[in-house]
Parts: structure tokens; C-alpha cells; sequence
């Protein structure tokens, strides 16, 4: 058979698919399962050096199974990110995940981290994950999953599972790959758990899987270095879950709004 494209969905995708159906469900077998079949068919993790032409306008494969084309004529994904008519962006990277970079590795992020230069550039304090290239700024493909995402739903299932060497390993290959160079630390118990939450943030930020992570881990939104009025979701907060459309509950006698929604509860975000 032919490999598989990358803008088509083929038996890796779908494997990696029913991984975060079974993530989401606390299925720990059934998410080592379709993660181990899916890494047996899928690209290679991203070496160090070709890393950043997944992201600009060169969109190299590498460890993508499926994303989305944008051609010129598109919505340009960039655009969330960054203004090209007034120079400036919408929003500029939390403090936090700036520091996460700096204090989770020894040594300069700007030398050893691949990610830090290609996810940021902190002259005009923005978002470079999707940013292009000179001649179509903010024109990228929207990745939808790649190889990292497998070894780090892998990662999470293991140590669910009671088996922190095998969580290790995958950890470890996703540092390894993305390192200059990189010496195992060797974590065990909650030190563990914190480094694969930590590295789980760092390779998939702005892909849009944070908030499913903390809804999953069943921990709040908290928004340090917080200038807004309300900064704390909590983790219990029904308004982690979205209300169903009216247009929805009016069709169908027997749809029930989700809880909060219809009982005009107080607010229980800070």
C-alpha cells in the first residue's frame, strides 16, 4: 500500500483517534492500545534539526499523521495570532509558559529547546507557532495529530497503569527528540506526573488540547500573572462544559440542558 497522507485519514489517524476517545475515558488499556498500533505505523518524532520546518512555511511532514491544508485563498491560521495590518498581536504568551520552558530544562531554552525559537518570538512578545513565512505570513497547515501526541497520551496511560519505566520511556524519547542534548532525569512517582503534565503543555501549546487536559485531570484554570477581572475557574465549575443550544433543547422534548445551565447558579469562577 501506499504511505499514508498526511492530509488524508488513514487506519494510523484513526488508531490515534480511538487513543483519545479511550484518553478521555480513563481507558488506560484500550489508550496503550491504539497508541502502540499507531506509533508502529507513523512517522518517526521529529528530529531536533528539522523541527522547525514542520511549523513554517517549508511545512515539512515530519511526525504529522493528519492536518489540514490552508492555501493561499484560505482562512490563514496565523491570523488567531498575529496582526498583520497593525503589526501587533491578539494576545501574547502567558508568563507561565514562558517560564515553563526556562525552568524545566537545564541550560538556555533559546539553545537547547527546539521549540522555544519556533513556538515564540519574544522580541514582539507573540505566538510563532503558525506564522509562515515572508512571503505568506501567517499561512500554515493546522495540525491535527502528530507522532509527540502519541507518545505523550501513551506516557500518561502507563503511568495510570502503574508502570513509570514504560511512562518514562516515552517521555524521554519526546525530550530526546526535541533537546540538544539530553540526559534521562529519571523521575519517578509525582515527580513523574509533573513532568509529563509539564511536557505535555509545552509540545502541544496553542493546538488546543489544554482545556481537555485540565477537564481530565480534573484541575482548575488558573491564569497566573492574571491582569483580568476573573482569572480561576475552578475545576468543578459547570461552566467547563458548554450549554446545549436552545435551538437543540426546544427540538427535543427529551433533551436535558447540562448541569448549571438551566438553574441560573451562581457563578463559580473567581
Amino acid at each position: 500500500e501506499p504511505a499514508e497522507n498526511e492530509y488524508k485519514v488513514g487506519p494510523v489517524f484513526i488508531e490515534g483517534l480511538l487513543a483519545k476517545v479511550a484518553l478521555q475515558r480513563g481507558n488506560w488499556a484500550g489508550v496503550i492500545e491504539h497508541t502502540s498500533n499507531a506509533i508502529a505505523g507513523a512517522p518517526i518524532l521529529t528530529p531536533f534539526s528539522l523541527y522547525p520546518a514542520m511549523w513554517d512555511g517549508t511545512e515539512l511532514r515530519g511526525e504529522n499523521i493528519f492536518k489540514v491544508k490552508f492555501d493561499p485563498l484560505d482562512s490563514w491560521i496565523g491570523d488567531l495570532f498575529w496582526i498583520i495590518s497593525l503589526g501587533a498581536p491578539y494576545f501574547n504568551p502567558s508568563d507561565d509558559i514562558i517560564e515553563l520552558f526556562f525552568n524545566g530544562h537545564t541550560g538556555d531554552p533559546f539553545a537547547n529547546d527546539v521549540r522555544f525559537s519556533t513556538f515564540f518570538d519574544l522580541t514582539l512578545n507573540r505566538v510563532d507557532k503558525y506564522k509562515g513565512n515572508s512571503a505568506n505570513p501567517n499561512l500554515a497547515d493546522a495540525k491535527v495529530l502528530r507522532t509527540s501526541d502519541l507518545y505523550l497520551m501513551r506516557a500518561e496511560a502507563f503511568f495510570n497503569s502503574e508502570d513509570e519505566g514504560n511512562a518514562r520511556a516515552d517521555l524521554d524519547a519526546i525530550r530526546s527528540a526535541r533537546l540538544r542534548t539530553y540526559t534521562s532525569v529519571g523521575e519517578s512517582g509525582a515527580e513523574l506526573w509533573a513532568a509529563i503534565q509539564t511536557e505535555r503543555r509545552m509540545e502541544l501549546c496553542y493546538e488546543g488540547s489544554r482545556v481537555f487536559d485540565l477537564k481530565r485531570w480534573q484541575e482548575p484554570i488558573d491564569r497566573t500573572h492574571c491582569t483580568a477581572v476573573n482569572c480561576l475557574l475552578p475545576a468543578d465549575c459547570y461552566i467547563f462544559v458548554f450549554p446545549i443550544p436552545s435551538e437543540e433543547i426546544f427540538a427535543n422534548d427529551n433533551m436535558e440542558q447540562n448541569p448549571g445551565w438551566a438553574t441560573n447558579e451562581p457563578a463559580c469562577y473567581q
